[in-house]
Formats: C-alpha cells, structure tokens, sequence
C-alpha cells in the first residue's frame, strides 16, 4: 500500500522531488499546494494542544548555528551514523540498516564494532554490484558550511530546533516573567545528511520539527500535572517487554508512574498530549515504547519513542525525553555564561522535559492510515479527518453552463471567507467526486439547475457518498459543524437523504 500512496501524492503533486526537472538528489521534497494545506492543519492542531491549552511560548529560530553551540550540544562530536563504502562501486550505505536488510535482525542496537564483525562473518556485501564491503566508520550527519567570506565562521545547518531554544531560554524567561515552569516550542526546519534516505517522508534530509522545551524546577512538587493525566490509557512497551518480544500493554499513566515505568509526572501529562494529537489526527495504532538502556543518553533521565505501525513497520515519529539540565549545563560550560534563573530567591538550574514530534513522518503515517484502497467505490480514497482535510468544501457546477459557473463561483467567493474551499469545473461529475475523494475532501457542494430556482445545493458526503439537499444560507453553519464533530457521512448530517 505505501507504494499505492506515494504514487499518489506524487502525481497529485502534494510531494514533489526537489529539483526534479535535474537529476533529484534523494531525501528532499517540496510540499505542493494540498500538501500545504494538510500539513498547515496538523500544525494547527499540535499548537492548540502543545501550546495554547497551556499558555505556552513560541519561538522561531535561525537554521544556521555556529560550531562551538553545536559543541555543546554534543552534536559534532556524537551525532553519528555507521557507514560503508562498497571497494568496487564506492556507492556509500547505512550499515544497521543494511544489516538489517541483508539478515533480517535488529541492528539498531549494534555498536560499529559490532555491525563490522557482522559483515565480516556473515559475508554482508554491497547491494548494488554485489562487492565487498569497506571499514564501518561513523560518518557525522550535520551538513557544515561557512558565515562569511575566505577563513569565515563554521556553521552548520542546526540537526534539531531544540538548541535553539536553550540558548535563548533566559532571556525569554526574564522577559515573560521570570517564572516556572515554562514552556517554549518551535516549529521549523531541521537537517540530517543521511547516508541512505528512503521510505518517502520517513528518512529525509531536510524535514520540519514540531518541539516543546518544558522548563521546570526539578524540586518543586508536579503532582497535578500527573493528576490531569491519570486516568488517560495508553498502548505502552515497557523494556521488560521488549526483552520478552512482546509489542505492548493498556496501562493508564497513573499506574504507568506507580510501576516506575514513567520517571516524572510531567512526563505522563505530555504522554496523554501526543495521544490527544494523534487520536485527533485519526491515528489509533501506536504505542509508546520505553528507550533500552542501551539507546538512552547517560544524562537522560528518561527517553521514550512514539511508535506508529506503518506498512514500513513500527516508525518513530514522537519522543519523548527527560532531558535533565544537560543542556542548560553544557551551553552555560562552553560560552561562560550562567544559564541559572532567580525564582522566589532560589537559584535554579532548570531541568527540562521535551515532547519532539517530526512533522513529515507524521503526515506520511496520518495519509498511510487515511489510505483506503476502494475496489466497489473504483477509486482509492483519503479518509482524512474533516480538521486536517486540504479543502472544508468542494464547490462544483454539474456542467459548464455559463449560468451554472457563474452561481458556483459566487457560493465559493462567499465561502472562502469562512473556509478553505476548493473549485473544480473540468470533467465530469462523477470524476470530479473522485478527485475529490482523492485528497481527502470530505464535502463537495454541486451547483445544478434546481439551484438556480431555489437557492439549494447538493451536498455528497466522502465516506458514503450518499446525499442531501441544502440552503445555500445554512451552507457555511452546517459544514462547521460536520467539520467539528467529524461528520463525513450523509446519514448523520441531520439531513433528508436525497434517493
């Protein structure tokens, strides 16, 4: 199937290879029009509940970042990937994942030693020309570049928005308050040169993060944080169930906490906030699974990965990670600037807890799990929840009478003030209703001959493509309300079913 969905969004054009008319370079796409509007809505929707329920801060900063913060970071020393180089063909490969590929195990817990000895033994060649394989070696997967001219600055584009966030945190604190906790998110542009991107929106080079820092004093009491979030029930692997080959359990995040499973009660608060943006996002199969040992930082005081089961398999597209105040600590370390904040006349070294969501892989799995495949219908469809839908509405003329066009150009000019409308006049009506289907357009509106006697139109609904007859007067009031409560069916619109 996600073969049948890329295929799709390509030649709909909501993703576009960058720089296709050349010779593209893998990892890159440009979002076209539908896609924008998608991905806008999903925005929307992580600000309403990540930042406005709680009154929380936004910040937009700069891809660029000098050498010596991304020191601190640990980045250019640590952020690595292992690689190989074929001794034929010298195409270049990702090993764990080559490994993976060539052996069927797991290999993302390997250390490059390890992943070396692998291919020794078992005899891992290059999957291109079917060579010998080179040293595993770590390969630095930030893109480095210069400020300035001849001997300039070393910069590199910024691998996460997280940092920063953690630069700036002081002054946005004295300047909004000087109180804890708080929190600041950023929404932007992140980037990683992969080895070897694949799987679509999966593994890119160049992608948008959606990431809230959350500032706290680590001895201050948070027990209403956990309160709130409680009796939320969620699909967990403990590492316990890992080890036994179990994928998950239901555990409510108030038991979660109390079996030691969640090391901050704040921590369960954020946890049922990716459930709510995911179950409104339409995405049921998930489960948040509990970092090994192994993958956890040493100055982590948690780490936890959002898992949506995808036809690639389980994909992380959240984390979720205590990061202790490693950050503030580190930044204050390398520019000899003390990062510690006054409140009630404690200094404080905040620690922080950040819920990162990766924007491309979520929309790749909210369009994957909105993928039906139709053999009745004749057409595969986007079951997309009214909220993030590209259009509210579809607005078309059964025909293209000049009387007809000119009515239904009017309803969309009346509309587009109150909704995200979209106009389509070629073809016929039926492959019309099937474009629509397509990208997921939960309404069409058809202006016909009854309409310009009465002033009514045909409202088709997505998922059951049955009907009903409107006023045009009620039709903005009743496709916010469907939109609202997530109607997409004819039979549940208050409406007389038109036979």
């Amino acid at each position: 199937m996600h073969e049948k969905l890329h295929k799709l969004l390509i030649r709909r054009a909501m993703i576009i290879p960058t720089s296709e008319i050349y010779n593209p370079v893998a990892g890159f796409y440009d979002y076209g029009p539908i896609a924008v509007n998608i991905k806008r809505k999903v925005v929307d929707l992580w600000r309403q509940i990540f930042i406005e329920k709680d009154g929380f801060l936004e910040i937009d900063g700069a891809t660029v970042l000098q050498e010596i913060a991304l020191k601190a970071s640990g980045h250019v020393d640590n952020f690595n990937d292992p690689m190989t180089e074929c001794q034929k063909c010298h195409k270049r490969f990702r090993v764990d994942h080559l490994v993976e590929d060539a052996l069927g195990i797991d290999a993302s817990h390997m250390s490059i030693s390890e992943l070396g000895k692998v291919i020794a033994e078992k005899n891992v060649i290059c999957p291109s020309c079917g060579a010998k394989l080179g040293q595993v070696k770590p390969f630095n997967l930030m893109f480095e570049t210069q400020i300035g001219p001849v001997d300039g600055i070393t910069a590199y584009l910024r691998p996460e928005t997280a940092q920063n966030i953690f630069m700036n945190f002081n002054k946005i604190f004295n300047a909004f308050g000087a109180k804890l906790p708080m929190g600041i998110g950023q929404v932007g542009r992140a980037y990683r040169n992969e080895i070897s991107p694949r799987q679509s929106l999966i593994r890119v080079r160049e992608f948008h993060q959606m990431e809230l820092e959350y500032f706290f004093d680590p001895e201050e009491d948070d027990s209403i944080m956990l309160e709130k979030a409680k009796n939320v029930q969620v699909p967990m692997q403990t590492r316990q169930m890992q080890r036994e080959g179990k994928s998950f359990a239901l555990v409510t995040l108030g038991d979660a906490y109390k079996e030691g499973y969640i090391p901050a009660k704040t921590m369960a608060y954020f946890m049922a906030k990716e459930r709510e943006l995911l179950n409104a996002l339409g995405i049921r199969d998930f489960r948040i699974r509990h970092l090994m040992e192994d993958e956890t930082p040493h100055y982590s005081g948690g780490n936890f990965d959002v898992e949506i089961a995808t036809k690639f398999g389980w994909v992380e597209v959240m984390s979720l990670a205590y990061r202790t105040n490693y950050d503030l600590v580190r930044h204050s370390k390398f520019s000899g600037k003390n990062l510690q904040v006054t409140v009630n006349d404690k200094k404080v070294m905040p620690h922080v807890i950040e819920p990162s969501i990766g924007l491309g892989r979520l929309l790749w799995c909210v369009l994957e799990h909105a993928y039906v495949e139709d053999k009745e219908r004749g057409w595969d469809w986007l079951n997309l929840p009214p909220k993030i839908a590209p259009y509210d509405i579809c607005v078309l003329p059964l025909m293209k009478n000049s009387d007809l066009v000119r009515k239904a150009k009017e309803i969309c000019d009346n509309l587009k003030p109150l909704l995200d409308v979209s106009y389509e006049q070629s073809g016929s009506i039926g492959k019309r209703y099937a474009k629509a289907d397509e990208i997921g357009v939960p309404y069409c509106a058809t202006v016909d001959y009854q309409t310009l006697e009465d002033n009514t139109v045909t409202i088709r609904f997505r998922n059951d493509g049955k009907q009903i007859r409107i006023p045009i007067g009620n039709l903005a009031e009743n496709i916010r309300r469907w939109k609202l409560n997530g109607i997409v069916e004819a039979s549940k619109s208050g409406y007389e079913l038109l036979h």
